[in-house]
């Protein structure tokens, strides 16, 4: 019945993060993690990881700072993450992962836009909650 009106079964929804996605745009997304997921596992970490197809981001960004910490031999409770905003729109272009950390994108704001030519955020347009 889920199915016939355009709705996720909920069998499926057990397969992926919590959401609200109507059937059609749920699948695009499941379609694209699968990708993700192939693509770590049978070639290597993609040099720009999607956030948003992950199960659970928080645990890849935890195994980052401890992968970090692991090589540099740093105390792993005096070490964070820290963010820096690239100028590059365009995931396709970056073919190598940094030394240490990752490239991320997918990420969306709730109340603010991003002045990418200033690198700073700045009020939301009107009428745009996300972008």
């Amino acid at each position: 019945m889920a199915l016939e009106n355009g709705n996720l079964p909920p069998k499926w929804g057990k397969l992926a993060p919590q959401t609200e996605k109507k059937l059609g745009s749920w699948m695009t997304h499941f379609s694209n993690r699968i990708k993700q997921y192939n693509h770590w596992a049978k070639i290597e970490e993609p040099p720009v990881m999607w956030l948003s197809g992950l199960h659970i981001p928080e645990s890849y960004l935890t195994a980052l700072v401890q992968t970090s910490c692991r090589i540099k031999g740093w105390a792993l409770d005096k070490s964070t993450l820290y963010t820096v905003v690239t100028s590059s729109r365009n995931p396709d272009l970056i073919k190598k992962k940094p030394e240490h950390g990752c490239y991320i994108q997918g990420l969306y704001l709730e109340g603010a836009s991003w002045d990418i030519d200033k690198g700073i955020l700045v009020r939301q347009q009107p009428k745009e909650l996300v972008v």
